[in-house]
């Protein structure tokens, strides 16, 4: 690609002449650059499941101008060469020895990034990311799963516009509080509709000075459960309370007894005169 649209470009193999080298020289490397980055940014899009738009503005497009410093100073060196003036190759070597330390640089903040996104990806805990205009930066597996929304159709776009039901949630005004007073923010229980079905979740919000991270747990078979054990036990207690049996309970395990209403009334016990202390109890009992 660089050496068709140099030549596309006019320009010539032999001796280096400036100015007229430099357009040739400018549109092959930017022909180079999106040749070589934009492939990539493609690659990374696909596989990460994110708009190709994004990532190429968000991790490639800072580095473009190592590629205009690079291709300078080969033009720098090849016309020190062709007019024997050597003691501009220092120039040259500077020049492309801060370049390869600029691009060193970029591609381990690529490799930092990848290993970010894989840690990330890995959460069973769903989280998201919101810049201060409440514009989705991350969208991860986890927050796909609980909710049942592509991040395709939420990176990038205002939270509340890509998804319209939160707005009738307790989410908006604690996203905006989180924003607004840079505190973190707990909500024990948000209903939400995911995939036709209803969820509850649990919504951490922690603001930080480039915006609010969110984590998510979807907490709607912990709160059956619990719901169903509070309603057992509320069944089991009106059931001791219709009984006419006194009933006693020991858990040796945990050292505790209970006693039921009826049990202290048959032993003429007021309901405040014995405790749960396994001690206290048999020391009232007699051989």
């Amino acid at each position: 690609a660089f050496g068709l649209v140099y030549g596309l470009a006019g320009g010539t193999v032999g001796h280096v002449v400036w100015p007229d080298i430099a357009t040739p020289i400018g549109a092959a490397t930017l022909a180079y650059f999106l040749v070589n980055v934009g492939t990539v940014a493609v690659a990374v899009a696909l596989s990460a499941r994110e708009r190709i738009a994004y990532v190429w503005h968000h991790d490639f497009l800072w580095g473009a101008p190592s590629y205009f410093v690079a291709a300078g100073a080969a033009v720098l060196a090849a016309a020190a060469v062709d007019r024997s003036a050597y003691a501009f190759i220092p120039l040259a070597l500077t020049s492309m020895y801060v370049t390869y330390r600029t691009y060193q640089a970029y591609a381990w903040r690529l490799e930092d990034e990848r290993r970010h996104r894989e840690i990330i990806e890995s959460l069973n805990e769903g989280m998201f990311v919101l810049t201060h205009g409440k514009v989705v930066e991350l969208w991860n597996d986890a927050m796909e799963r609980i909710t049942s929304i592509g991040r395709q159709h939420v990176l990038n776009r205002e939270l509340f516009e890509a998804i319209p039901a939160l707005l009738d949630t307790s989410i908006s005004p604690a996203v905006a509080a989180a924003l607004e007073g840079a505190t973190a923010t707990e909500l024990q229980r948000v209903e939400f509709m995911a995939g036709g079905t209803s969820r509850i979740l649990h919504v951490r919000l922690l603001p930080f000075a480039g915006g609010l991270t969110g984590f998510v747990s979807d907490i709607t078979d912990r709160t059956a459960a619990e719901e169903a054990l509070r309603v057992s036990e509320e069944r089991y207690a009106l059931a001791l309370a219709g009984a006419n049996d006194g009933i006693w309970d020991w858990d040796p395990a945990n050292g505790v007894m209970y006693f039921s209403l009826r049990w202290k009334a048959m032993l003429g016990l007021t309901p405040d005169e014995t405790t749960s202390n396994p001690t206290e109890w048999f020391g009232r009992v007699h051989a």
